[in-house]
């Protein structure tokens, strides 16, 4: 499996990180120049770091996934890129209201009676808001975020 990461949004540059199944023989690219090999996850437990013709740093190593990083931070697309738990928790969200909504209709249509102490009215207001709630995160609010951890914190009790 082959997997390309730019240096930074946008960049033409790229890392190419290539390994079997099981990240076993891992090669580590960049320009296509190759930086490193290892024959397995396990060499990559304690951080390696490679100085970049810029004067930058380049990091890679094994920590609940393949963690890539240029002086520090995240590359695009990595395994801890911000942007995927952005994804992650804007999906949350959506999934949350979408959840919502369906029940409220199912309670409203056909009033199960494993289903009976629920409002259908407060289930599809609640659907709505968390669907808000999750196109606002998408589009990097933070203070959303915040409001909607606390919006479920308080819905959950």
């Amino acid at each position: 499996m082959t997997k390309t990461y730019p240096l930074r949004r946008g960049a033409a540059e790229r890392v190419e990180l290539s390994y079997d199944k099981g990240f076993k023989n891992i090669v580590l690219r960049l320009g296509g120049q190759e930086l490193a090999t290892y024959p397995n996850k396990s060499a990559l437990k304690d951080p390696q770091t490679f100085s970049l013709e810029d004067g930058s740093t380049l990091q890679i190593r094994f920590k609940r996934g393949l963690d890539l990083r240029l002086n520090g931070h995240a590359l695009p697309g990595s395994t801890h890129d911000a942007m995927n738990y952005l994804r992650n928790a804007y999906g949350a969200a959506y999934a949350i209201a979408i959840l919502n909504i369906l029940l409220g209709l199912i309670v409203l249509v056909a009033a199960p009676s494993f289903l009976e102490g629920f409002s259908p009215i407060g289930l599809l207001i609640a659907g709505v808001i968390y669907g808000a709630l999750g196109y606002f995160i998408q589009r990097q609010s933070m203070i959303v975020l915040a409001v909607a951890t606390v919006f479920y914190c308080l819905d959950t009790v």
